[in-house]
């Protein structure tokens, strides 16, 4: 199992004999999770849960319930409805793995712990849950962190996402010069890739260089001009170096791309 998001993973989850009116449902709450409108997406998924008619419906509502839930901040409630959803799969590995993330946000660290090695158990290669515990791991120990990303970079020399959470260690660790020299190499390596920008942008922000962090954001939008995150990140390094009216423009922005979707 590659480098999957969770809503990815989730829709893993789905049967074939679903109802229209239950398809229909669980979709326009992902459009609206899409559109971070987490209030309604909730609203939905609970009508989805209610429209459920068999065991495989319910678990795959709660999950996309417990899923926009942990996006939309409440993580108890996600917590709540994917055990509901565990209580009825038992030891399901994509279950479990939303588990662990929500977790991570609780910082209940050893919870998530445990949930990833239960899948590495049983899946040893498993790429998400692998992926999951080098983030688990990068919270307080650096070592463990970065010898789970090399074991993902040993598994698929090119994968970028290991490489951006090996930036984000670096980063998350005060080792910001490692950061930005590792997020540099990957520019060089790959520039058509917006994420790296983002990388780099974000520990120049935090070494204060505001100009530099300005112009790889404006990079990552050229790339990516739809990404309503990259305008939100935009108006962030407008304010601090006060440039007001230019700030107000990029969360219009965002706001204006947010809507769209």
């Amino acid at each position: 199992m590659k480098k999957a998001t969770i809503i990815t993973l989730l829709l893993m989850l789905a049967v074939n004999c679903r109802s229209q009116n239950f398809d229909d449902i669980c979709n326009n709450g992902r459009i609206l999770v899409q559109r971070q409108d987490y209030l309604r997406a909730r609203e939905a998924f609970n009508n989805a849960l209610s429209a459920a008619g068999n065991d495989s419906e319910k678990v795959y509502a709660l999950s996309l319930l417990a899923h926009s839930l942990l996006l939309g901040g409440e993580r108890e409630d996600a917590l709540a409805n994917c055990n509901k959803a565990l209580a009825i799969k038992p030891g399901n590995g994509l279950l479990l793995l939303l588990r662990a993330n929500i977790y991570t946000a609780l910082d209940s660290l050893e919870c998530a712990l445990a949930d990833c090695n239960t899948i590495i158990a049983a899946e040893p290669a498993n790429y998400d849950a692998l992926y999951c515990r080098a983030m688990i791991y990068s919270r307080n120990n650096f070592d463990k962190a970065m010898e789970e990303f090399n074991t993902l970079l040993r598994m698929d020399p090119d994968d970028d996402r290991a490489k951006l959470g090996m930036v984000m260690l670096y980063q998350s660790s005060g080792k910001l010069g490692e950061a930005l020299s590792l997020a540099t190499i990957l520019i060089e390596q790959k520039p058509q890739i917006a994420e790296f920008y983002i990388a780099r942008s974000n520990v120049e922000r935090e070494l204060g260089q505001y100009e530099l962090a300005l112009l790889d954001v404006e990079t990552a939008i050229g790339l990516q001009p739809e990404n309503a995150s990259h305008y939100i990140l935009q108006a962030i390094l407008y304010d601090n170096l006060g440039k007001t009216a230019l700030a107000t423009e990029s969360r219009r922005k965002a706001e204006e791309l947010l809507r769209r979707e």
